[in-house]
């Protein structure tokens, strides 16, 4: 279906004046390898903006997008935020590993990393948002929401973690162990609701959530 929908795709912006960047956005949210073919097609055959260009890679996702954002770094200037942003929606093992090595070397707002692992997702991911937690100040709701996200039983661990030590708003808590999935995290939210105020709705949602997500 998605091959389809980029012939299409394709099919209009060599029939059509239509601007590059609509272009690159429109394959990006179709997603898929033949998605990221395309993106790479226009960027060796136009001029096209290097920050719409990394944004689609990372929308249309997979280790050939994380890939061929590696390749546009190596070679062209790309705005940090927007690349480990891209790299983070990319996702995966090789988004986490390229999104790590940028952090290595580069200046990144720590929000913007922690945010960028989270939805990468996986256990590699909570690893690293740990590792910077441990390391850096940062927003506690921004940690636990990227805990969250990035999913799984290591992930619950670590909100728990941070549950006892800070303070996190509770809402916020229980959203993202609802995301993060599994029965660990359905334990969890239960041992919230058995000791704090929780909005019945924001509740329900989250142990639904939790009960119906395969942790990473």
């Amino acid at each position: 279906m998605t091959s389809k929908v980029v012939a299409d795709i394709l099919h209009t912006f060599s029939t059509k004046t239509v601007d590059a960047a609509v272009i690159l956005s429109a394959l990006g949210e179709a997603g898929g390898a033949d998605a990221v073919k395309a993106i790479k097609h226009i960027l060796a055959t136009r001029v096209v903006d290097t920050t719409v260009a990394v944004t689609a890679l990372g929308h249309a996702g997979g280790e050939e997008a994380v890939k061929a954002i590696k390749s546009i770094l190596a070679t062209r200037v790309v705005d940090t935020t927007v690349a480990v942003t891209a790299l983070g929606y990319a996702g995966g093992e090789a988004a986490v590993k390229a999104i790590k090595s940028i952090l290595a070397t580069r200046v990144v707002g720590t929000s913007v990393a922690v945010t960028a692992l989270g939805h990468a997702g996986g256990e590699d991911a909570v690893k690293a948002i740990k590792s910077i937690l441990a390391t850096r100040v940062v927003d506690t709701t921004v940690a636990v929401t990227a805990l969250g996200y990035a999913g799984g039983e290591a992930a619950v661990k670590a909100i728990k973690s941070i549950l006892a030590t800070r303070v996190v708003d509770t809402t916020v808590a229980v959203t993202a162990l609802g995301h993060a999935g599994g029965e660990a995290a359905v334990k969890a939210i239960k041992s919230i609701l058995a000791t704090r105020v929780v909005d019945k709705e924001i509740a329900r949602a989250a142990l639904d959530r939790a009960n119906n997500t395969v942790p990473h």
